[in-house]
């Protein structure tokens, strides 16, 4: 009888404790003798408080129970690790990938503690088309345009674990091929084109706060697919396609306290479609060959090595235990899910273990990577990607 009264989810009840002082209650005025922890078993204990369920240890009914006591201390230990866990913290690969053919932006993480993958949400029936621009801060990844929707802005926030839509823009801000990097509450877009064939040299700031946008100026080489990252006060721009097919290997810093640009330096290579890693107040550069380009603001640039050999365009890098991570990439011929990385002490290349192999579908052509610190409840079982 007192077992199915506590089965029922409908019991209309103030809160979790007071089932458990009515058990005990009901327990001290039983003749027979009573299966104290079979009972407790039937009440959610661990939506108790940690400080009542310590006093109940010392309800003389509990106490003279070995088997209740160490159930109930079992609860608490179990509760305590949980509360835990979600304050923890691990730095992990997030990944993030699309087709230019099929809708569908997916994200996903890589722990290297577990060596396995974990769904994070995505947009499913987001298309973003050809060549989206992406960035991101310490809380947040902004994802905007693409050849299939110019005007497309989300973001997702990493302490919530949602998207957020925030356009769509106005049709001048949108574009395709184009690069982002974020400075403080202010994200920029750099070069670009909207119709894949015009390219285009502006630049554009949204202030994240305030949610608006702002023509800035412009880049001295209109460039699309160019990498850039944030030295100082300067946005320094490389390489980029000046039109389909011609390629451009100019360092271009743009200043952001004048608004002003100049072409000052060259890449060592002819570099559009790269990826860029920071470490520190170094970039690491990507070409589609596969070289490694270092830049030392204010040095001349060098290539370190090689991490492929086949020209891959779309692949997503990141910068972790001193090694350049590549994952992903297709070429005329192929596509790739991949892991390699770069040694940039050594400067030697390996791939990387199987289990780092992009959960990604064939046609996810195009990769954007991080290294960021989520909290470890997320990389729970249920989460273990299955595709």
């Amino acid at each position: 009888m007192i077992n199915r009264i506590l089965q029922n989810d409908q019991i209309n009840v103030e809160n979790e404790y007071a089932i458990l002082k009515f058990v005990l209650s009901w327990i001290k005025h039983q003749t027979d003798k009573i299966a104290i922890t079979d009972l407790l078993k039937n009440v959610r204990l661990s939506l108790i408080l940690e400080s009542a369920l310590e006093e109940t240890l010392e309800n003389p009914l509990v106490k003279k129970d070995r088997n209740c006591v160490e159930y109930i201390k079992d609860v608490i230990k179990n509760s305590k690790t949980e509360q835990t866990r979600a304050f923890e913290t691990e730095d992990v690969m997030v990944v993030m990938w699309s087709s230019s053919y099929i809708p569908g932006l997916h994200l996903a993480c890589f722990s290297f503690v577990n060596n396995s993958w974990y769904q994070l949400p995505g947009l499913p029936t987001h298309s973003t088309g050809g060549s989206y621009g992406s960035c991101s801060n310490d809380s947040d990844i902004y994802i905007c345009g693409g050849s299939g929707n110019p005007t497309a802005f989300h973001r997702f926030n990493f302490p919530s674990n949602k998207w957020q839509k925030l356009g769509p823009i106005e049709l001048k801000y949108g574009r395709a091929d184009h690069a982002m990097v974020i400075k403080n509450d202010n994200l920029y877009i750099l070069g670009g084109s909207q119709d894949r064939i015009v390219v285009w040299p502006y630049v554009d700031k949204y202030n994240i706060t305030e949610n608006s946008w702002n023509r800035m100026g412009s880049l001295s080489i209109a460039v699309s697919n160019p990498s850039c990252a944030i030295f100082n006060e300067s946005i320094i721009v490389f390489g980029g396609n000046k039109s389909f097919c011609e390629f451009s290997s100019a360092i271009q810093m743009y200043d952001l306290t004048t608004n002003s640009c100049s072409s000052f330096s060259k890449l060592p290579i002819m570099c559009s479609f790269s990826g860029l890693v920071m470490n520190e107040d170094v970039a690491y550069i990507v070409g589609p060959k596969g070289d490694v380009v270092l830049y030392d603001h204010g040095k001349d640039p060098v290539v370190l090595g090689s991490v492929h050999k086949q020209t891959m365009f779309g692949f997503g890098t990141a910068f972790y235990n001193g090694k350049v991570f590549v994952i992903g990439g297709s070429s005329d011929r192929m596509e790739s899910t991949e892991a390699r990385s770069f040694d940039v002490v050594s400067k030697t290349t390996s791939m990387t273990n199987r289990n780092m192999k992009v959960p990604a579908k064939k046609e996810s052509n195009q990769y954007f990577m991080i290294i960021h610190n989520i909290r470890k409840s997320l990389l729970i079982l249920e989460n273990l990607y299955k595709d």
